[in-house]
């Protein structure tokens, strides 16, 4: 994006999650602004001469290493110390030390803001912070909009979610930002962030296109269309935030405190909790007919566990699942990419956990078959009897029965 302020992420390499989330969630979408990442321990000086802001991303290992190296000329790197901030990432330490600290290695280290963020997956608060330092970027290019005000709410916006309003002209402090929900009449006023970013709480609303009518001052800026989707299911809620991070075995394993980050753990903690939770209560889902549902095409790229586990090549998690009600149900079921669970293994590498699951697959299939043929399709069903008259099995007249197909056991999970 030819003449664009360009924003600066540094990071040491066990920061990297951090800094491409924060790099996607900004970039391009709310400031019309282009980030770059750069490795601090291979940093040097782009050539770049129009930089904004210089974002230095801090974690325990990445403040360790910083201190550690002499040579790292850092006042090269942050050629304006006014537009530059500190992200604390996992760092056990006081501001007052890190300032102090760091101050021995960065010249006019005062003039830089220091930001606290804990968390890869929390950018509400952050987002405000850098709003105002973005603003600060002397010739940053206006927001693109053919309006006075535009909006911001990502890939939609829920109710009694935070809405911002983007001007493309400064407001002044005085001024009054209200906002009337079309839908219902209900008038709402907006909260200044800066002289162009203001924003508000949206109220109730039913999911489609639905608008809004911004005011200043009692004076119209034009209405604004809200993209209000469908609540989605929890498990696309789960992909689409593990396609944002660069590990998502490593982030699961945080998220459950698993220390190790390792597939394997990680298999056995969620075994675990899957065994805890689904064994008191899967007796409700026991005699339910799942082969009448057959072969479905689900709207979502992960739309059971069964898929998410094949997917990340969990199989201890997926061979309880097959023992569970509904398992081999989700065998037959396709994704949005018309995958199913065996092959999403296969495609991601898991070849022995692939054949698993086609294997349980076929057993079900076979199942299904055995099951019609033992209704009465394609012969009728007469009793079996043994010498003195009890009945044993049931068997169709001209045909002989199918072999038992067993299905995936205790003794085919690791």
């Amino acid at each position: 994006m030819s003449g664009d302020i360009l924003h600066r992420i540094f990071y040491h390499f066990d920061s990297d999650v951090c800094a491409h989330v924060i790099k996607d969630f900004f970039s391009g979408r709310k400031y019309n602004v282009q980030f770059n990442l750069h490795e601090l321990r291979h940093a040097s000086t782009p050539n770049v001469s129009n930089v904004g802001v210089s974002i230095l991303l801090l974690s325990t290992q990445s403040f360790d290493f910083i201190m550690s190296q002499n040579h790292l000329n850092l006042n090269e790197i942050f050629p304006n110390p006014e537009l530059s901030v500190v992200l604390f990432f996992r760092v056990e330490t006081t501001n007052t030390k890190i300032r102090m600290l760091l101050s021995s290695r960065i010249k006019d280290f005062q003039k830089w803001t220091i930001l606290e963020y804990q968390a890869a997956s929390s950018l509400n608060i952050l987002d405000k912070d850098i709003m105002k330092l973005v603003e600060k970027s002397e010739g940053c290019p206006p927001v693109p909009s053919l309006q006075n005000v535009w909006v911001w709410t990502g890939d939609g916006v829920r109710p009694q979610e935070e809405v911002f309003l983007m001007f493309t002209q400064p407001i002044d402090p005085d001024s009054e930002v209200k906002v009337i929900q079309e839908w219902d009449g209900l008038k709402r006023t907006a909260a200044r962030l800066n002289s162009m970013a203001y924003s508000f709480i949206l109220g109730d609303v039913k999911p489609g296109e639905r608008k809004i009518e911004v005011f200043v001052n009692n004076n119209s800026f034009g209405r604004i269309v809200l993209h209000v989707p469908c609540v989605e299911a929890t498990m696309e809620e789960i992909s689409k935030l593990l396609h944002n991070v660069i590990n998502p075995i490593e982030f699961l394993c945080q998220c459950l405190h698993i220390v190790s980050a390792s597939r394997d753990d990680l298999d056995r903690k969620l075994l675990n909790v899957l065994s805890n939770n689904t064994r008191s209560a899967s007796h409700i889902f026991q005699g339910l007919d799942w082969e009448r549902f057959g072969e479905s095409i689900s709207n979502y790229e992960l739309p059971t566990l069964l898929h998410f586990g094949a997917k990340y090549g969990l199989k201890r998690f997926c061979m309880e699942l097959l023992s569970l009600p509904g398992g081999t149900h989700a065998l037959k079921m396709k994704n949005i990419d018309r995958m199913l669970p065996y092959e999403i293994a296969e495609k991601e590498g898991f070849d022995h956990l692939a054949l698993e699951l086609q294997t349980g697959r076929k057993a079900s299939c076979t199942s299904s078959i055995r099951s019609s043929s033992d209704s009465g399709i394609g012969g009728e069903v007469i009793p079996v009897t043994d010498t003195s008259g009890n009945k044993m099995r049931s068997g169709n007249r001209g045909q002989n029965s199918p072999p038992e197909t067993s299905r995936p056991t205790e003794s085919t999970r690791l």
